[in-house]
């Protein structure tokens, strides 16, 4: 990746927009990006990562944080990279989430970031999360790995340098992604620790059955001699628990007998005292069924009465289409009534309707009638404002023309002026040139005598004597101003011409305008003066004219205009009543149809009424009751009646039955009684209930101590069967923690007496030896060959951890020793070494990406002279294959050495700028 054009707007320093055409720098060598502390130098770097990533470099600056505090509210912060990779050209614009001055309106909003990201043959990508996923596999790195490949910034690398094994850890992890490893590690630790702590859990519960069952017994540690034991207990109780079973089996068999005796002996000593009080039982019987017949028959007796009952209501039942047709000829008047009511309302609302109608269509026709002329009058209005408009328009065209006129006047004046400048410096011009014309004249005659020779011919009159030669003038000129002087009053003489000519073309045009306003002003405002006036006080009159004509127009316009809408209003109005009018009538007319129609059917209802009412009084004249709910009432009370003598009935049946049941029944009841007795046997049941109880006791006991020994046998039995399932689980989780502690501890470096290296720094030692083989050739050349890199394997002691600790191989004394004992230069160069192989094994690792560009950022002022030309040489090498290496300095040797240059300035009224020499 390579950069090929970066734009900055309003980003970080730079607070409009800075254009850095980055091909000019070639595609190799060494570039110095240079300016003063604060200027902005490595802001071109963070320019670059965040229009990739969207994102600075830094840690500590969010994409937000770049806006630049010197910018323009309304300038947006952006950055536009073109960059060529891999034969490929693409271009990236973002715009961070940052704040915006509302486009209406006054504030701001907070504007979301913006992304376009163009690749050849396809089409722009807008979404921020496609273009970032397009970007990381377009270079195969994130963010993170650009800026740790991209740029060496020195106080990053000078820490790995010194770094110990853990801190290295730490730092490669990060740039190596070996946290997988770690991740073994620690599951391997954990699975560790679960497999001792599943062994404790299983030899546990195997302890906690033990104690259980053996409470007494201190040696659990031997399984088997334990089970041993639990089995003989069992055996034991097996044994005594058959005895107990058998005994119980006699106490239940001697139970059952002596039960069966006094269930017979209760039942015989029951039932005589049962038959003392029979005999007493059935007597009473007897009686109760005598009371009971003779209610029975008082009951029956009642019959006739509900004979009586049964006709009356037969008698009632036929009447009742009678009574039904009374109460349908009522309900017909009822509803004949109502209707007359609801007739004699309507025509009352009818007639109110027709008198407020009536009233209405009046007031509208009047009303109508009173603006029947109003269409007529809009038309004639708007005929006169028509005329108005059309002589406010000829004013506006005639008081145009005069401010025209106005302007020509001006004109004519100015060119008045300037022809009488022009006529008077071509008549200076003119003196000068004839004034200096005389005076060459006389010169050349000076000239001539200067040259006569006494007895010589006179070139001009041949005389040979020349008593008074002419002398040559002091102020003449020679020819070449003379004829300057000449092209001086030719060109003055011209330009008089040409404002001669001006000013007479605006007198011409001028006195066209006035001739043209005299006669359209006589044509729209009557006559002005006495017809023949031209001058300036006939100007001022047509304006004059011209206002008070104006101010009367706008009068009658505005006159007219008011008159105009109220009638306009008038004719809108006339529509609305004659619509409203037509309404009015309509329902004027509903109301006298209502009228007579109601007045019809209340003649008819009034007829119909009278007839139902006769019809009724003659029908009600014939019955014995009211209505028919009298009748039902009538009916309803004979029927209750009835029924409450057929209850009553019923009652004494059933009583005087149920009775004769009870005596049967004593009598039978008796009879049983004395059977049991002559058939039952005497015995001492206190002394057969006392033996009864004696034996419960016993199996009572018995059974307790079965369910005593049962339990105790279901435990023993439990206890038998889990000590060995679990002793079977314990062997294997014995068996896991051997092969998972030896896993553990061999990848986390806490085998006793060995080296204490962890496998994640296991793989990163690969990484470093690589990292160091690539250092080395860098360091060797800084150093001309003094210095070397070399891993320091072993520890002081066996319980530090080890691996990743740098010692140096001092070629000039043939000694090794820790890299804190460089001096400063030294330890730059070394740092810088590292750093460039930390680089070039980052980009090996991550798949062979191709970043065409490398920054360097500060470091180079604390090099010597030797040592600084030690350090280029080593990155001009880096250089070497299309590779550019930008040096971030502000060291002023190196803008001596390094030719191309971006140079950053920062301006004194806030920003920076930045601009590419390549000279």
């Amino acid at each position: 990746m390579r950069p090929l054009r970066l734009e900055m707007t309003a980003f970080g320093p730079y607070a409009g927009t800075v254009i850095l055409p980055l091909e000019e720098l070639g595609k190799n060598g060494l570039y110095l990006i240079t300016g003063v502390t604060g200027a902005g130098k490595t802001s071109i770097f963070d320019a670059i990562t965040f229009a990739l990533y969207g994102q600075a470099s830094g840690k500590n600056r969010s994409a937000r944080a770049l806006r630049s505090k010197y910018a323009d509210p309304t300038v947006e912060t952006e950055v536009k990279l073109t960059f060529e990779h891999r034969g490929k050209e693409y271009t990236i614009t973002r715009k961070p989430d940052q704040e915006r001055v509302k486009k209406r309106g006054e504030g701001t909003v907070d504007a979301k970031a913006e992304v376009e990201f163009c690749a050849p043959g396809q089409s722009p990508i807008t979404k921020i999360n496609e273009v970032d996923s397009a970007i990381k596999e377009l270079l195969g790195i994130d963010r993170e790995q650009f800026s740790q490949i991209a740029m060496i910034s020195q106080g990053d690398f000078m820490r790995l340098l010194t770094a110990g094994t853990d801190e290295r850890m730490v730092i490669f992890r990060k740039l190596f992604g070996t946290e997988i490893f770690k991740e073994l590690q620690k599951r391997l630790l954990a699975e560790k620790s679960q497999a001792e702590k599943q062994f404790e859990q299983v030899r546990g519960t195997i302890q906690g059955y033990i104690k259980d069952v053996l409470p007494e017994e201190e040696n659990t540690e031997n399984i088997s001699r334990v089970v041993r034991l639990i089995e003989e207990k069992l055996q034991a109780d097996e044994t005594e628990e058959t005895e107990l079973r058998k005994r119980i089996a006699a106490i239940d068999e001697q139970s059952g007998v002596l039960q069966q005796e006094i269930g017979k002996a209760e039942e015989v000593a029951k039932a005589k005292a049962s038959l003392q009080t029979i005999d007493q039982e059935i007597e009473a019987a007897r009686q109760a069924i005598a009371t009971a017949k003779a209610k029975l028959q008082e009951e029956e007796q009642k019959a006739p009465r509900r004979k009586e009952i049964t006709t009356a209501i037969a008698k009632l039942e036929s009447q009742k289409p009678e009574y039904e047709e009374l109460k349908k000829i009522r309900d017909t008047q009822t509803e004949a009534e109502t209707q007359l009511k609801d007739a004699e309302t309507k025509a009352a609302n009818a007639e109110d309707n027709k008198q407020k109608y009536q009233e209405e269509t009046a007031k509208l026709e009047r009303e109508a009638e009173e603006k029947k002329d109003a269409k007529l009058r809009v038309a004639e209005l708007e005929s006169a404002i028509a005329v108005i408009q059309e002589k406010q328009k000829r004013i506006e065209e005639l008081e145009t023309a005069v401010e025209e006129l106005d302007r020509l006047e001006t004109s004519f004046a100015k060119a008045q002026n300037a022809y009488l400048e022009a006529k008077a410096h071509y008549e200076n011009c003119s003196d000068e040139y004839e004034r200096m014309n005389r005076h060459f004249l006389d010169a050349q005659a000076g000239i001539i005598a200067e040259q006569l020779v006494p007895g010589a011919p006179c070139p001009v009159c041949g005389s040979m004597e020349h008593p008074s030669p002419a002398p040559i003038a002091a102020e003449a000129p020679s020819e070449a101003e003379l004829n300057e002087k000449r092209e001086t009053m030719q060109k003055a003489a011209s330009e008089q011409q040409a404002k001669s000519t001006k000013a007479g073309e605006l007198n011409g045009q001028k006195n066209n305008a006035l001739e043209t306003i005299g006669r359209e002003a006589a044509r729209v405002l009557g006559a002005v003066g006495d017809g023949a006036e031209t001058g300036e006080a006939f100007v001022v009159e047509i304006k004059k004219r011209i206002q008070e004509s104006s101010a009367a127009l706008r009068g009658d316009y505005d006159k007219e205009s008011a008159d105009l809408k109220t009638e306009e209003a008038s004719v809108k109005r006339l529509a609305e009543l004659d619509e409203q009018i037509k309404k009015t009538r309509d329902e004027l007319g509903k109301a006298e149809k209502i009228i007579t129609e109601a007045a019809q059917q209340k003649a008819v209802l009034q007829e119909k009424t009278k007839a139902l009412t006769a019809s009724a009084e003659e029908k009600s004249a014939k019955l014995e009751y009211e209505s028919l709910d009298k009748l039902n009432e009538a009916i309803g009370l004979l029927q209750q009646e009835d029924r409450a003598l057929e209850a009553a009935y019923e009652v004494a049946r059933k009583d005087c039955e149920e009775k004769t049941k009870q005596e049967i029944g004593f009598a039978g009841r008796k009879k049983e009684l004395e059977g049991i007795v002559s058939r039952g046997t005497e015995i001492d049941l206190e002394a057969a209930r006392q033996k009864l109880t004696e034996i419960s006791e016993e199996k009572k006991a018995a059974q307790e101590r079965q369910q005593e020994l049962n339990t105790r046998m279901q435990i023993h039995r439990n206890a038998v069967e889990k000590i060995s399932q679990q002793s079977e689980a314990m062997k294997e989780a014995e068996d896991e923690l051997k092969w998972i502690k030896v896993l553990s501890d061999t990848a986390g470096g806490t085998l006793t007496e060995k080296e204490k290296i962890t496998l994640e720094t296991y793989v990163q030692m690969a990484y470093f030896d690589r990292i160091l083989q690539k250092a080395n050739a860098r360091f060797r050349i800084m150093s001309d060959n003094q210095y070397e890199f070399k891993s320091r394997r072993e520890s002081d002691n066996k319980r530090s951890k080890t691996g990743l600790d740098l010692d140096i191989i001092d070629h000039y004394n043939g000694s090794e020793r820790s890299v804190e004992t460089l001096s400063g230069g030294e330890s730059f160069m070394a740092s810088l070494s590292l750093a460039l192989g930390l680089s070039d094994e980052i980009q090996a690792s991550s798949g062979g990406i191709e970043l065409d560009t490398l920054f360097v950022d500060e470091g180079f002022g604390t090099l010597d002279e030797d040592t600084l030309a030690q350090a280029m040489r080593a990155l001009s090498k880096i250089a070497e294959n299309d590779r550019l290496v930008g040096i971030i300095s502000h060291v002023s040797e190196l803008k001596e050495k390094i030719t191309k240059q971006i140079v950053v300035t920062k301006r004194k009224t806030g920003g920076s700028t930045a601009t590419i020499i390549t000279d």
